[in-house]
């Protein structure tokens, strides 16, 4: 029977040595090994048989094989980590693992659970020339300007519905959408309404009392995808009077669905045309 201060030395010592069949033939048949991270070497091993067939190319493909040396152990009853450090040259590039570490579980003479933890950009980086990091980064950039550029034509869509389709508008409203309006007070307007009812009611009551309809519609994406400034004009003759707005708005997106609109407008306009506001925040 082994201690588990002596197996995990013992394992840290193959490693080391570059002895890695031996090492992970310390792995019980029913043992479980995992590499960390989303490299093509992470991931999940069962027993000493899958980790020759599936990691030790990995390992075999680098010019200078990666050396390790590690501190002494720490132990708590059957559990220990190996922590340690290690550099070698990989076939697209060098190798350097500032911060390793094994967590391992001990059955006797054998190894029941061991996670290997590192910094898996510096794996990708070595053996596979940054390919895997630069495809992730690929796809994100595109998600990103797929859902920019879907959110971009659902605020087109609503500004041109508005007062034309409230029906519409109000189907994209989110149920947690935030309304504000900075220059609301100087007008009788709240400066936030929150919850599609409360915001809802506002807007109904707003193509009622100033009539607007909006157009000349500008979309500006900004780098969040999901946030994006609008610029538009509103035209009017509510009374007989003309109400001629130039308007701007920041908007933010969840899921389809408006969780923010800031919107600015010139407030002289507005009280030079309507006066007092107050119903509409009522």
């Amino acid at each position: 029977m082994g201690d588990t201060r002596s197996v995990a030395k013992h394992f840290g010592e193959r490693i080391t040595a570059l002895d890695f069949m031996g090492a992970f033939g310390m792995v019980a048949d029913d043992g479980v090994y995992t590499v960390i991270g989303k490299t093509v070497a992470s991931g999940v091993y069962h027993g000493a048989q899958d980790i020759y067939a599936r990691l030790v190319p990995v390992l075999a493909s680098f010019k200078a094989p990666p050396v390790l040396a590690f501190a002494e152990p720490i132990v708590d009853g059957d559990r220990a980590v190996l922590v340690g450090s290690g550099s070698g040259e990989g076939p697209t590039g060098p190798y350097d693992q500032p911060h390793y570490a094994f967590v391992m579980r001990v059955r006797g003479e054998e190894l029941v659970e061991v996670t290997e933890f590192m910094d898996t950009g510096a794996l990708e980086s070595a053996v596979f020339g940054r390919k895997l990091m630069e495809a992730r980064e690929e796809a994100m950039a595109d998600n990103s300007a797929t859902i920019a550029r879907s959110n971009a034509e659902l605020a087109t869509d609503l500004m041109r519905r508005f007062g034309r389709d409230m029906d519409g508008w109000y189907d994209h409203l989110h149920e947690d959408i935030v309304m504000e309006f900075p220059f609301g007070p100087s007008v009788g307007m709240p400066s936030r309404v929150e919850g599609k009812a409360a915001c809802s009611a506002v807007f109904a009551a707003v193509v009622e009392g100033v009539q607007v309809q909006f157009d000349n519609i500008r979309v500006s994406p900004l780098a969040d995808p999901n946030r994006l400034v609008v610029e538009y004009t509103g035209y009017s003759e509510p009374n007989g009077k003309v109400y001629d707005q130039t308007y701007i708005s920041v908007q933010e997106f969840r899921d389809g669905k408006m969780i923010l609109f800031r919107e600015y407008w010139n407030a002289l306009i507005v009280k030079e045309t309507f006066g007092d506001l107050s119903a509409l925040g009522s």
